[in-house]
Parts: C-alpha cells; structure tokens; sequence
C-alpha cells in the first residue's frame, strides 16, 4: 500500500491556497512600486492610454520654471507636474479590494486631476504589465512554492 499523506497534504494545502488574496497581499505589500511607476508616467508626461499628453504649462508658469526650476522642474516642453517635488513625494497607492488608485493629499494634486481629467490618470498598460511581470508573478510563484510545495 502506498502512502497517501503527502498527496493528501497536498490537496489540503491546494485547497487552502486563496489565489485571489495571495494577489492582493502581494499588492498592497508591493504599492510603493505603483507609485514609482506612476511618478515615472507623470515625469514623462505620459497618460493612462499610454500616450504623451497634450497640455502645456501657462506662460507665466513656464517664466517660473525656466528662471526658478532644477532638473524635472525646469522642463518646460510638457506638463510634467513638478517643480518643488513636493506633489511627487506626497504620492501613495490607496488599494481597495481589487482597485487602486495613486492619490495624494496635497491641494496641487486636486488641481493636476482637474487638468489632465481622473480618467486620464493612473498606470498605462504597460506599466501595469512590467508590474505583473517582475512583482506580482515572482511573488505568487514563491507563495505558491512556500505553501503548496508545487514548484521547484
């Protein structure tokens, strides 16, 4: 008679495997690389369609940034949305179920929205991708390994 613990185990740690919430926590436990992802769209000025945005700065704005910007800040040919970093830095992923979304609580955040328009804004589909690729995936892999046993 073989035995048939393990594969019992097995069955038992398959069915406790929750892939839904597996994802979940790796995604809450990951948002920190939304928001870098986000900040890399807003920097080159790039919207959730994954095209160049077409808005550009107010004259007196782009007097500002040409005479006071350092870097980003000085960046005048697209609205890149920076100029202290202040609203860059103040950015956080908010999850909620199986959303998200990249807020800020700073004044100049309403203000960016009400331009380029909330659904304008978020992760391109590439950038969601490139996420699911090098974080969510690898992580599920290894939870699964860590609590099924299943991949080597």
């Amino acid at each position: 008679m073989t035995n048939l613990v393990p594969i019992q185990n097995l069955i038992k740690s398959l069915q406790d495997f929750d892939a839904r919430n597996e994802v979940l926590e790796i995604v809450e436990d990951n948002k920190q690389e939304i928001v870098k992802r986000q900040r890399e769209q807003l920097e080159y000025g790039i919207d959730v369609f994954g095209k160049p945005r077409i808005d550009e700065y107010r004259p007196l704005t782009v007097y500002i940034k040409k005479t006071q910007g350092i870097g980003l800040g000085a960046v005048t040919d697209r609205v890149t949305f920076f100029m202290t970093g202040r609203l860059y830095q103040s950015l956080f992923a908010e999850i909620i179920g199986e959303n998200y979304e990249t807020k800020s609580p700073l004044f100049t955040y309403d203000k960016m929205i009400d331009r380029v328009g909330r659904e304008n804004f978020g992760l391109d589909y590439d950038s969601r991708l490139d996420f699911a690729k090098s974080i969510t995936l690898p992580n599920f892999k290894q939870r699964l390994k860590e609590k099924t046993g299943l991949i080597s």
